[in-house]
């Protein structure tokens, strides 16, 4: 919704410039960018957190486990995303014990594994933990697994 909303300031702010390029001329427009300019940076810090408090929301009614992974053979960026999933958890409020896994191309004992063999070895870990995941949540308090996880009411 807010990416939306972004775009249809911008297309707005274009229109209304080409208008009064048009109308006025240029010197007109540019003196009318200005306030408009101004107006965009309030608009977008405001929707910035805007979208910053929806991120929020997802995170504190989640009840799965985070999988973070290699997304292609060198990046280096696991271990920060996997930082920033634990940070919003901790900032939603989020009551379940949520597990952030981190999963690494050519970890460990897979030193010498391809990327099709990291690709399996991933969804295999994410099936069974979530397997075991949902299993200990079910069995922990039952009523609540059926309202919020199956959402039976």
């Amino acid at each position: 919704m807010a990416s939306l909303i972004k775009k249809a300031i911008i297309l707005i702010f274009m229109l209304g410039f080409f208008v009064v390029t048009a109308k006025y001329g240029l010197y007109l427009a540019t003196a009318f960018s200005v306030p408009a300019l101004l107006l965009w940076a309030f608009l977008h810090r405001y929707i910035e957190k805007w979208e910053f408090r929806e991120l929020l929301k997802q995170y504190a009614v989640m009840i799965d486990n985070i999988y973070e992974h290699s997304q292609f053979p060198g990046d280096r960026e696991v271990r920060s995303r996997a930082r920033r999933h634990r940070e919003l958890l901790r900032e939603s409020g989020n009551p379940e014990r949520i597990t952030v896994h981190e999963l690494y191309f050519q970890d460990g004992e897979h030193c010498n594994e391809s990327w099709e063999e990291f690709e399996r070895r991933i969804e295999a870990f994410r099936m069974e933990d979530r397997r075991k995941h949902h299993k200990k949540i079910s069995e922990e308090s039952r009523d609540w697994y059926i309202d919020h996880a199956l959402k039976q009411h």
